[in-house]
């Protein structure tokens, strides 16, 4: 579930124990803001919050140049949540990770220093989707570079600053091993500080061969062949020499790049102390603490208003109850587009009545992720064609969601379709790599419903 999760001690600084808490329990506002790309809540106050929610979005514009991507427009709004450094050590001892299969997608920590996590989680989530093929040492090579992003004034930003690595750099050969296994201690710490020299050696000697090689990875299926391509094996040893020298010199010019636009940001809302406790819930979720989620869920329904306003009893019928008592408690809210998706989930109702619904959810919503992830789940289970239609639509909106990519490759088997399946099926095993054990297994599922697939005529 967690993915290039940032250390805390990465930013230097005493941290006194903070906790992420609600206003009726003595905490700080929590606020929520929207931007073109992403959906920021955080417990901060106001301004701070536009200012970190702004520069969010001006490090998406420079990653999106450094990449070469092209951005596509989505009324999807990637989940994030932003907390003052230290907060999170209540439910782990990160500053930050990425997650690919919660509400929560991305969470970051903000020192008062102006230092933060953000940016290293943001590159490890972006190249995952942008670069569906990088190998391990690309990802946290990448991550390690384009992660010390500081801005330099309110538009730009500067990054591919100089690090000190401990150990020596190892050659080419012995970095495409690394994604075979982790290493321990100083050798995996020796590892990642050989990503992070050749990544910065690429960027600052051969810009115009690293473009060609985002390029490669996101058109070859082959990750080594992609690389290859652009850096043949017969150059390796030279190449090793020259980073060797490179990050014995110690000189860089590092990157530095502006955002032209100035970013959209939404009207701020205020978060209700009984939805900070289900996200404090999903928080302990992540660390496996289930009395302390459920002690989250029970708080959250005490501190909600009586009666209860339709999202409150929607969101905690569906996180406290199962089955058909949870069916029952719904029908009430069948007229909010999210009642009627939660109650059309409800697994003791016939399937077709339930697609029915999850259909009429889309008409009314038809860029709702949860609404066509549901629809295509079930649709797939039951060889309705529809599921590629809506899983694909899926993918499109939230190309950050494995659950897309792994419904698309489904329904591309059930189509008949077995070449694209087997494309898609690709780019899901490698984004569920570090994803927990039940999401690994499902992608694993669609691998044995491949090796049957027969091409359609």
């Amino acid at each position: 579930m967690l993915v290039g999760m940032f250390a805390a001690a990465a930013v230097s600084g005493c941290a006194t124990a903070k906790r992420f808490e609600c206003t009726a329990h003595g905490g700080a506002p929590v606020y929520r803001v929207e931007t073109e790309h992403f959906e920021v809540t955080g417990q901060f106050p106001r301004d701070t919050l536009r200012l970190e929610a702004t520069r969010l979005e001006r490090l998406y514009d420079v990653y999106t140049t450094f990449f070469g991507h092209e951005s596509k427009q989505s009324s999807a709004r990637l989940p994030v949540l932003m907390l003052p450094w230290g907060t999170l050590e209540e439910f782990m001892p990160y500053a930050g990770y990425v997650s690919f299969d919660d509400d929560v997608v991305l969470v970051t920590s903000v020192h008062s220093s102006g230092g933060s996590a953000t940016a290293h989680e943001l590159v490890h989530l972006l190249s995952h989707y942008w670069l569906p093929r990088q190998p391990r040492w690309i990802a946290e090579g990448l991550a390690e570079y384009l992660g010390d992003a500081r801005f330099v004034s309110h538009d730009t930003v500067a990054f591919g600053g100089w690090q000190q690595h401990a150990g020596a750099i190892v050659p080419m050969d012995e970095l495409w091993s690394w994604s075979e296994g982790r290493r321990r201690g100083d050798a995996e710490a020796q590892m990642y500080g050989s990503a992070w020299a050749w990544v910065h050696y690429f960027a600052d000697r051969h810009e115009k061969r690293l473009a060609a090689l985002w390029r490669a990875l996101r058109e070859q299926t082959d990750p080594r062949a992609a690389f290859e391509s652009v850096f043949p094996a017969g150059e390796w040893p030279a190449l090793h020499a020259e980073v060797r020298a490179y990050t014995a010199s110690a000189r860089s010019k590092g990157w530095r790049s502006q955002s032209l636009r100035a970013p959209h940001v939404s009207a701020i809302e205020t978060v209700p102390d009984w939805e900070v406790h289900m996200l404090r819930s999903r928080l302990f979720s992540d660390d496996n603490d289930g009395p302390a989620a459920r002690g989250e869920l029970q708080e959250a329904r005490r501190l909600a208003p009586e009666p209860l306003p339709p999202a409150a009893a929607i969101a905690l019928t569906t996180r406290t109850l199962l089955g058909p008592e949870r069916t029952d408690a719904l029908e009430p809210y069948r007229e909010h587009p999210e009642g009627l998706l939660a109650w059309a989930q409800g697994e003791d109702l016939a399937p077709a009545v339930r697609l029915e619904a999850l259909a009429r959810v889309m008409r009314q919503r038809p860029d709702s992720v949860p609404a066509l992830l549901a629809f295509a789940r079930l649709a797939a289970k039951w060889d309705d064609a529809r599921a590629l239609e809506a899983a694909s639509h899926a993918a499109a909106l939230a190309p950050w969601s494995i659950e897309a990519r792994w419904l698309t490759a489904t329904a591309l088997v059930k189509a008949g379709q077995c070449r694209k399946a087997g494309e898609a099926l690709q780019e899901a095993e490698r984004v569920a790599s570090e994803s927990p054990t039940r999401v690994r297994q499902q992608v694993a599922s669609v691998r044995e419903l491949l090796a049957a697939c027969r091409e359609a005529p």
